[in-house]
């Protein structure tokens, strides 16, 4: 055979290859689309689309959630209750800082010891100080929960200092009561914080009171409701007959062209089947060969003058797999040195580590050992010091000794010559 024919061979065989590959998916495309025709066809039904008539029980909901977020929410209405409080605790604190200031007794039962105006103005602002840090601290209630830790714990100390500070002037004055007074307002007041707290919690959880416009709301909806029911009733009759007149006409369509689909797939399938045994026939190629891209290196072998026919361009082909095998071995070889060296020169990186650390180690031994020489040398000398000087005291105390036993016994002998010469 001829390089020409052996290249039209060749051609015609891969035509066919692809060929038979491109009708056969063509012909899955087209029976995949028939089944996607056939499937709606087995579940099509008809589905009204109703008007809402719940909107009179949506509304309903929406104003008992309010109603809910409303009273359930009660920081505001403590705050209100807690303003009035705080502004009568303020205003009382005015009163007293005046009273203990002009020393006048309308409060404070007993006048000041004192009439200097710093010590006036002094137990003043301590008087005044106690209900407003109290004021402040009843506070604690509107305060979020992140930050009501914080804030209780500083009022708490600023009320006890206060606190204590107010009773050594009513103690001066003889009005312990008005201690009592602020306190029991104080505890009144968290109190009734607790029971507005309770009581819009009982509110909240009850039915909603609906004002004028609400009612007037809540009868339009339910309006709606009632005309939305009739108009769902007519309309589901109405678009049921226009469905079933529309999928009459829908379901012949359909089916043609799911009839249509499965012609085309059955033709591209029977083109493929064609392609694949012209394909099978060919005998210029073994099995092993008959792949695209082994036809199109085989082409290129002939059309570049490696080969001039069939028959060589399939040796070069061999050739080139050869090569291509050695090729892989001298690369896995390659990999095997590269991965060797890198162990080993890891392992070098590893004992290199190993003696800088030994190295290191063996210094520091070494500066412990210096260090403990000197110290050893240190405290030798200072023990050598130590002996010196205790020998320098015994001599010095044996020194000592002589000089008196010499002093006593001289001190004897004058009192033997003193009797002496006395008698």
């Amino acid at each position: 055979m001829s390089r020409e024919t052996d290249l039209k061979a060749l051609k015609q065989l891969k035509n066919d290859m692809v060929e038979a590959d491109a009708f056969a998916e063509l012909a899955k495309e087209e029976w995949d689309k028939s089944r996607e025709i056939k499937q709606e066809l087995d579940n099509a039904k008809f589905v009204f689309k109703p008007l809402p008539t719940d909107n009179e029980a949506t509304v309903r909901a929406d104003f008992k959630e309010s109603w809910k977020k409303f009273f359930g929410k009660t920081g505001k209405f403590k705050a209100i209750f807690l303003g009035l409080y705080s502004v009568a605790m303020v205003a009382f604190a005015v009163m007293l800082f005046m009273d203990a200031y002009k020393n006048s007794c309308t409060i404070f039962k007993q006048p000041h010891k004192w009439d200097e105006p710093a010590e006036l103005i002094l137990t003043g602002i301590i008087a005044a100080a106690f209900p407003i840090i109290a004021a402040f601290f009843s506070w604690v209630h509107v305060v979020s929960s992140d930050n009501r830790g914080p804030f209780g714990f500083v009022g708490l100390i600023a009320l006890g200092i206060s606190g204590v500070l107010f009773a050594v002037v009513c103690d001066w004055t003889k009005s312990m009561h008005l201690l009592l007074v602020i306190l029991g307002s104080l505890v009144a007041a968290i109190l009734i914080c607790f029971v507005i707290q309770l009581i819009f919690f009982i509110i909240s959880k009850l039915p909603p009171a609906y004002s004028g416009k609400q009612r007037a709301i809540i009868a339009a909806e339910k309006q709606k409701d009632i005309d939305n029911t009739e108009l769902n009733r007519v309309n589901e009759v109405k678009e049921r007959e226009e469905w079933e007149t529309w999928w009459a006409q829908r379901k012949v369509e359909l089916k043609e062209m799911g009839l249509d689909h499965i012609s085309r797939g059955d033709a591209a399938m029977e083109k493929a089947k064609a392609h694949l045994a012209s394909a099978e026939a060919s005998d210029i190629l073994g099995d092993d060969e008959k792949a695209p891209e082994i036809i199109d290196m085989l082409i290129h072998f002939i059309e570049s003058r490696r080969a001039d026919n069939i028959k060589e361009a399939l040796h070069e082909y061999d050739a080139m797999k050869q090569n291509q095998k050695l090729l892989e071995i001298e690369a896995m070889k390659v990999q095997v040195e590269i991965e060797k060296a890198m162990k080993e020169n890891a392992d070098r990186q590893y004992e290199m580590e190993m003696n800088r650390r030994h190295q290191i180690e063996m210094e520091a031994q070494a500066r412990r050992n210096a260090d403990m020489q000197s110290q050893i040398a240190a405290n030798t000398a200072a023990a050598a010091a130590t002996a010196e000087r205790m020998r320098k005291d015994a001599a010095s105390a044996a020194a000592d000794a002589a000089a008196t036993q010499a002093r006593v016994a001289s001190d004897i002998s004058a009192l033997y010559r003193q009797e002496y010469y006395n008698s």
